[in-house]
């Protein structure tokens, strides 16, 4: 009988991968706003025997990690910037890439704190035990730094959301829930077999394996920190593979707690453009398996795949044509600045919105208008409000909801003070002020993303107070979102 066979994968540029037991399939948002499917073989070597031993395949799952992965993150790249000529990543780039990652991360991770140490600990200390727990300490130190210096910047930001996405999908699977975004958003950013969980573990596990050595001479430390790098993987991939299937033992949730803490700086929470692109990978990758034939997207326009049709049957997949457009704001274009902040009444007005190909079902529609690039650090956070009171790391600029099922579009100057569809109503923003905020990203810094996004509601309204903000926005509208579409535009100055 074959061993379960576990989904997994990892966030890409715009979008996730998943790998399958025959194949991998990427899901990639494309700057039209469709996602796309591609799907890639699994080579033998990552599917037969070696695979399956002890210790052996946790070297091949390293290596698999760190090929398939590139290859993903490099489609991802030219999907997502809509080049989508080429089917295959060039031999070249993708071995150069493999090449310079694997040394990035040897010498800033394994290498770098060896120097530190023989350096500036080893003079003062004279355990080779300690010697080697002083390492261990700083290669976590720098991991740490390193996760929380990435996560600063805004376009990693979004692969961190693209990797929660990835882990709730995951988990919603396995827990044997229908692949819809309305069942699936509930779930967990964290997952134990995450591959931030296994780095955290081989960090840890490396203290004792070098401290079994002592303290050799520099250089033969140096080729020791190289060549065990492999056993310690494959000791490390041993123990998140039996952990885990058994995350029901105390022993086990104590052991796997820090690498779970420690996803908190790795992943956040997604969107629903984002957890839509995880589905979609995740049951390309199930198709391949069954041997289903993808299902190709549309290509006549924007479309979304909407909340409660991405999940498939056997034979096919459905997906609805809904879209968000401006006659002003071009995909992933500049956003005029006379909706920003920059216009002369200092607070801007909102753009004219159509949208089209709303679901069977509608009763109503609400809007959002969100910077996920907002930033965190206090001195770029001139706002009335502190960093923490943030949602998701998120700066709100609008929120309408009761949009009647009728509407077809906004017209420009909507808001703040202009003409709504009749019953709608507005929410504050993160300037505690009703209707629409313009952009108004701080002097100096690079541009900001906005992001709008449409939901159609098998409601005809949403009972909120009108001080409630976009938690409470967004979980009046759980269970109840049939479909979504966005629209992206950037400001700065």
């Amino acid at each position: 009988m074959p061993e379960e066979f576990h989904y997994g994968g990892q966030a890409v540029i715009e979008g996730v991968m998943i790998r399958g037991r025959d194949g991998v399939a990427i899901a990639t948002r494309q700057p039209d706003g469709r996602i796309s499917t591609e799907r890639q073989a699994v080579p033998e070597i990552y599917r037969g025997r070696l695979r399956q031993t002890p210790l052996v395949r946790g070297v091949i799952v390293l290596i698999e990690t760190l090929v398939l992965g590139t290859r993903a993150l490099l489609r991802s790249a030219e999907a997502a910037s809509g080049q989508e000529e080429e089917d295959t990543v060039p031999k070249g780039l993708l071995w150069g890439t493999v090449a310079g990652s694997l040394a990035f991360g040897v010498a800033l991770f394994f290498v770098a704190p060896l120097f530190i140490t023989r350096y500036a600990i080893d003079p003062y200390v004279g355990s080779a035990f300690l010697s080697n727990l002083f390492e261990g300490l700083i290669r976590i130190s720098i991991f740490l730094a390193y996760l929380k210096l990435i996560g600063l910047m805004p376009d990693i930001k979004r692969v961190f959301a693209y990797h929660g996405a990835e882990h709730k999908a995951v988990n919603a699977y396995e827990a044997g829930v229908p692949l819809r975004v309305e069942l699936v958003k509930d779930y967990a950013t964290a997952h134990p077999r995450c591959g931030t969980n296994f780095g955290f573990i081989v960090l840890v596990l490396a203290i004792f394996v070098f401290a079994l050595l002592g303290r050799p001479t520099l250089w033969i430390a140096i080729v020791s920190r190289v060549v065990l790098i492999p056993l310690i993987a494959a000791i490390a991939y041993e123990f998140v593979k039996f952990s885990a299937t058994r995350t029901n033992k105390p022993l086990v949730r104590i052991l796997l707690a820090p690498g779970l803490l420690l996803q908190s700086m790795t992943t956040r929470e997604p969107d629903d453009s984002q957890l839509e692109a995880a589905i979609s990978a995740l049951n390309e990758a199930i198709d391949i398996d069954s041997g289903t034939e993808s299902t190709p997207l549309p290509a006549e326009g924007p479309a979304s795949p909407p909340h409660g049709i991405i999940g498939t049957d056997q034979q096919s997949k459905e997906v609805l044509m809904f879209s968000l457009t401006s006659s002003e704001i071009i995909e992933q274009g500049v956003i005029p600045a006379k909706y920003s902040m920059d216009n002369p009444n200092q607070i801007g007005v909102s753009p004219p919105l159509n949208w089209s190909g709303a679901p069977e079902g509608t009763r109503s529609f609400a809007l959002a208008m969100v910077d996920p690039d907002v930033p965190l650090e206090e001195e770029w956070f001139p706002y009335p409000i502190k960093v923490g009171d943030l949602p998701g790391d998120l700066f709100i600029h609008w929120m309408l909801y009761n949009i009647p099922a009728s509407a077809e579009g906004l017209p420009e100057a909507a808001s703040p003070g202009g003409t709504l569809p009749e019953g709608a109503k507005e929410l504050k923003n993160n300037m505690a002020s009703p209707g629409y905020l313009g952009m108004g990203p701080p002097p100096g810094h690079k541009a900001h993303k906005y992001i709008f996004t449409l939901y159609a509601l098998n409601t005809d309204s949403l009972e909120l107070s009108p001080d409630a903000g976009y938690v409470e926005f967004t979980d009046a509208m759980k269970g109840k979102v049939l479909a979504s579409a966005s629209l992206t535009g950037y400001f700065g100055h």
